[in-house]
């Protein structure tokens, strides 16, 4: 049988990365558990093998997929992006040096759902891809801000679509249901408030550059909007107002320690210990430390709490 430290070790391999090999274990156990999670948590070390994976070329193709007449071209265009950056990323994960910014970032591909199903141009989940690596262990405040003017997100939740006068209140519902807050801790009113903030923001689909958000003044409402007890005028308001709700740092502290640990409810008395930290500055790496030094990540309930 392993050794505790062993044992321990390969606990948080699995669920902060994707496994270790018994060599590996070897040399994190010369580290100790609280330096194998500095060595996991290291924001600043490079990670040569995944960065040595060639991306895949797909600016030529965004131009092509937009104006190709043929609808049998146009269709295996898209499958070729598809398939192209979804084996990126997956040889990313196995030859990764730094495996927890790969499992981040497929952590918050599935927080902030999105999907190339319905956003169909591979450029724009490439670029929403690398967004969440680069800014993923950071400040979550910060990430959620990127990820409202991302491209993917944008055409996922018909952002083009909300304009003064006939908001569109897709993207306002979900920042507030499943990316900041949860359910209970705000009203359809509050929706629709949100919602008239981010009227006239578009993205330019002819374009997979980051430059191509903007706002129409034409189409965006200027007024002042009443939501969660506070008040905001623009979308960029609306998102700090959201990420540093006092219900925030329970939601998305509950939602970090279900992928890593076990699934909980904000109100889980676990979060009682992990929340206090995260709100003080929404930091990621510090949220994430937490998690695996919590004396339950550890515990049977954490061991058998996930396949």
């Amino acid at each position: 049988m392993p050794d505790p430290l062993t044992s321990q070790l390969a606990h948080l391999y699995r669920r902060a990365a994707f496994g270790a090999t018994a060599d590996q274990l070897a040399v994190l156990a010369t580290l100790g558990y609280g330096g194998a999670v500095d060595r996991l948590l290291d924001r600043s070390a490079p990670d040569v093998a995944a960065d040595a994976v060639v991306a895949p070329v797909l600016a030529s193709q965004y131009g092509e997929v937009q104006t190709v007449q043929d609808r049998a071209l146009r269709r295996q265009l898209r499958q070729d992006g598809r398939r192209a950056i979804t084996t990126w990323w997956l040889e990313r994960m196995v030859l990764s040096e730094a495996p927890l910014r790969e499992k981040l970032t497929w952590f918050w591909h599935g927080h902030f759902a999105t999907s190339i199903d319905k956003v169909q141009l591979a450029g724009l989940m490439f670029r929403q891809n690398v967004t969440m690596r680069e800014l993923g262990a950071a400040n979550f405040e910060t990430l959620t801000q990127a990820l409202a003017k991302d491209g993917a997100m944008m055409v996922w939740l018909d952002s083009n679509s909300n304009a003064r006068g006939r908001p569109n209140e897709n993207f306002a519902r979900e920042l507030m249901e499943l990316f900041t807050i949860g359910i209970g801790n705000y009203s359809d009113a509050d929706v629709r408030e949100a919602a008239r903030a981010f009227t006239g923001w578009k993205f330019n689909r002819s374009s997979d550059a980051a430059s191509a958000f903007h706002v129409n003044p034409n189409q965006a409402d200027p007024g002042v909007k009443n939501l969660i007890g506070s008040t905001a005028v623009t979308g960029e308001q609306v998102v700090t107002l959201l990420t540093r709700h006092p219900a925030g740092a329970r939601f998305v502290a509950a939602r970090v320690w279900s992928q890593f640990a076990w699934p909980v409810k904000p109100d889980d008395p676990v979060i009682d210990d992990l929340e206090p930290g995260f709100a003080a500055g929404l930091d990621v790496t510090s949220l994430l430390r937490s998690v695996f030094m919590h004396p339950r990540f550890q515990s049977a309930a954490a061991r058998q709490g996930l396949v």
